[in-house]
């Protein structure tokens, strides 16, 4: 499921992508500048969980820097906080929050863009004492411009590290998430 949907998104990007005419979207290249940005997520616990986990809903949000490449390409790094963990029926919301630090590659214009790269995330703060402190996964979206400096985000975000601290359990992060931005020149 997970791959096709990765490569529903890459067909489509590659397809609007290269058909769009440089002349008709002149100033709508990748600029450089300072991405901010908040909204939501719903994070879940994979692994060796047993029984029903639900998502826990947080806030998340941060700043990227854009470094232009190519006018179709650009590298963003960035600094957020991200709200995750999972509510387990019965035994109350786990709560694992944390920094992020992602380093994408951008491929698109600033009206349609998607993006993917590696985000490592230090933890802050937690509730369970089983956490591991650093996180490692992928992160991948796309963001679509609602007008000259606006924009909507959908991120989804995949652990590769275990998050607890044991070695007999292996729980990784997950998560999607929505968000409102706005780019600062």
């Amino acid at each position: 499921m997970k791959q096709r949907l990765f490569y529903i998104l890459f067909v489509c990007t590659v397809s609007v992508v290269s058909g769009q005419n440089d002349d008709a979207h002149k100033g709508a290249e990748q600029d450089g500048g300072v991405e901010i940005f908040g909204g939501f997520s719903g994070s879940t616990l994979r692994g060796d969980v047993s029984g029903d986990i639900d998502r826990r809903t947080a806030f998340h949000g941060g700043v990227l820097f854009i470094m232009p490449v190519h006018k179709m390409f650009g590298i963003k790094v960035g600094l957020g906080y991200s709200g995750r963990g999972a509510n387990v029926p019965g035994e109350g919301t786990i709560k694992l929050n944390y920094v992020e630090a992602p380093l994408l590659l951008c491929v698109g214009r600033e009206k349609f863009n998607v993006f993917a790269g590696p985000q490592a995330a230090l933890l802050i703060k937690s509730n369970i004492d089983l956490s591991e402190t650093l996180d490692a996964g992928i992160s991948y979206g796309l963001s679509v411009g609602l007008n000259d400096r606006g924009f909507i985000r959908l991120v989804l975000y995949h652990g590769l590290k275990n998050a607890v601290n044991r070695p007999e359990i292996n729980i990784t992060n997950g998560y999607f998430s929505v968000v409102l931005g706005y780019r600062l020149p």
